[in-house]
């Protein structure tokens, strides 16, 4: 499969993709930081070689250091390549020793984690492409927002929206921000950046789209929760509780509010790169309806790919007979959207469409990702 692309002049990396720090070219092949470029070229230099003291379950998320055998792994799996290190020493290392099966997960990966890294600018940018009347077909045909990162200033800072808020396109001038709008349409440029998505027809972009968008949002949502720290319950950035307003009494939000996602990620000590692979999974939904034939081999093929690569990340972190129950754990991620999803399909139809609809308007959008989505009982 080609790297993830979105089809655009990539100006110079600014994130490290090891650990996140700032960074201005590619080091060994990967985007990263002049520290974790240095730390590579000595660690495939040296002789010295630690196991980790925690199973290979380091995490370098919100200050927790990663050790250097955990970081050597990532700066594998990312891509990194121990030949390219230039040294005559390196000819008296058995190359076998430094170079484990990262280096052939037969995806990019590191490619994958350059889109999620553009994917999270936007998010927390003034970019807020806010309509009511565009539809999916309108905003798969715009040029990929994933190539004008750059344009929108980043906020740090934003407000809560107050109780009935009607969102517009000029909100984020007044420090709001509807994310579950900008989560939704960040899905569909993710699938702008796939090459074998370009090569489908209109007709399958667009029902592979209509019927994989909410589920990607409940998984990532859950995650960029997960990774700003939160563990209990969903929050948005701006400090938000999902459905505190007018909607906050029903009995249905507490099942939204719980997210048996964001539970797993706690209790898997997920990554980055671990969920990006399994956003992609959900993404490459080959029994999404209304698919043609062709399509459906091609989307299987493509999702089979990261599942392999999933599962070979897995057994190179763990021990021969422990792989194998992770890897199921993690994969059991994906069953767990499902009933997210599901949760917020019910409650979308049967709570929130008739309240939009006696006055705050319902966007083109909201309805075709989510009746798509929706069993006919509820329609």
């Amino acid at each position: 499969m080609t790297a993830p692309r979105a089809d655009m002049k990539v100006k110079p990396p600014t994130t490290c993709l090891v650990c996140g720090d700032s960074a201005n070219c590619c080091h060994y092949g990967v985007p990263s930081c002049d520290t974790c470029k240095s730390f590579f070229r000595r660690y495939v230099l040296g002789t010295k070689r630690k196991s980790c003291s925690k199973g290979n379950a380091c995490n370098i998320h919100h200050e927790v250091k990663m050790c250097a055998h955990c970081r050597f792994q990532k700066c594998l799996i990312l891509g990194m390549r121990p030949e390219a290190v230039k040294s005559a020493s390196c000819k008296n290392i058995p190359m076998k020793t430094l170079i484990s099966k990262q280096n052939n997960l037969g995806i990019d990966l590191a490619g994958i984690t350059f889109i999620e890294a553009r994917m999270k600018k936007l998010l927390f940018s003034t970019y807020f492409p806010y309509s009511t009347t565009k539809s999916v077909r309108d905003f798969l045909k715009e040029e990929c927002s994933l190539s004008q990162v750059d344009k929108y200033g980043y906020v740090t800072f934003w407000k809560k929206p107050p109780p009935q808020f009607v969102f517009s396109g000029n909100s984020t001038k007044e420090g709001y921000k509807m994310w579950g709008f900008v989560k939704a349409i960040l899905m569909i440029e993710f699938y702008k950046t796939f090459e074998f998505f370009r090569n489908l027809s209109e007709s399958d972009q667009l029902a592979l789209t209509r019927a994989t968008v909410v589920p990607m949002v409940m998984f990532y949502k859950a995650c960029n929760s997960y990774f700003r720290g939160n563990r209990e319950r969903l929050i948005d950035p701006d400090g938000t509780v999902p459905y505190q307003g007018l909607l906050a009494d029903s009995p249905m939000v507490s099942k939204v509010r719980h997210s048996h996602v964001l539970s797993a990620c706690v209790k898997n000590k997920i990554t980055p790169e671990k969920a990006a692979l399994l956003k992609t999974i959900i993404a490459l939904n080959s029994a999404a309806p209304n698919l043609s034939e062709g399509a459906r081999e091609v989307i299987e093929e493509e999702r089979l790919k990261y599942v392999k690569a999933l599962m070979k990340i897995v057994q190179l972190e763990s021990d021969s007979v422990e792989w194998l129950p992770r890897f199921q754990r993690l994969y059991d991620m994906i069953h767990l959207n499902m009933t997210d999803t599901q949760n917020m399909m019910h409650f979308f139809m049967l709570e929130l469409l008739p309240l939009l609809s006696k006055g705050f308007g319902v966007a083109q959008i909201w309805w075709e990702i989510h009746a798509v989505n929706t069993s006919p009982s509820l329609l």
